[in-house]
């Protein structure tokens, strides 16, 4: 006669109230919502910089191998110096505005990782069946306040240089 396999595993057996289930779907949907919009905003800072600093090395350049009309030349550095100046403002402005998003979101992350405790558990541990995690190391704000203010000084020196190119034409 074949023997029968055995039939001691471990069960997990969870008493949640329905009340619970949607508050903890509710929990799941705004953790993953949070960690996608993390992932949004990581890549997006430096996107912004690398094509601020593209677009004003353009400038510079139109400056230096073009030489417009005598007549035309003070349209064309008051045109390019305005738009320099908005266009680096405005970059500054939505690099703030990406970083404050990716500081809110990763504060997110950690008070429903800390709410779950997930702070506890080790990599090699098996994820929830109910809340499947992504472990995410906690916000570090010097590394990212270093890298804001390189980006925005990145931008400003490039604008100012090419400001002072468009100005010396």
């Amino acid at each position: 006669m074949p023997r029968k396999k055995s039939e001691n595993k471990l069960e997990v057996v969870y008493e949640i109230s329905p009340i619970d289930k949607e508050k903890l779907n509710n929990l799941r949907a705004l953790y993953n919502h949070a960690y996608d919009e993390t992932k949004h905003f990581r890549t997006f800072e430096w996107q912004i910089t690398v094509w601020s600093t593209t677009l004003l090395g353009a400038i510079v350049s139109v400056t230096k191998f073009f030489t417009p009309n005598p007549n035309d030349i003070i349209i064309f550095k008051w045109l390019l110096g305005s738009f320099t100046v908005f266009f680096s403002i405005s970059s500054i402005v939505h690099i703030l505005h990406c970083h404050r998003s990716l500081t809110f979101n990763r504060a997110l992350i950690r008070q429903i990782e800390c709410e779950f405790q997930f702070h506890k558990m080790k990599i090699g541990d098996p994820p929830d069946e109910l809340f499947p995690i992504h472990l995410v190391k906690p916000p570090r704000m010097s590394r990212g306040w270093f890298h804001l203010v390189t980006w925005i000084v990145a931008i400003l020196s490039i604008a100012g240089f090419a400001i002072n190119r468009i100005y010396a034409w």
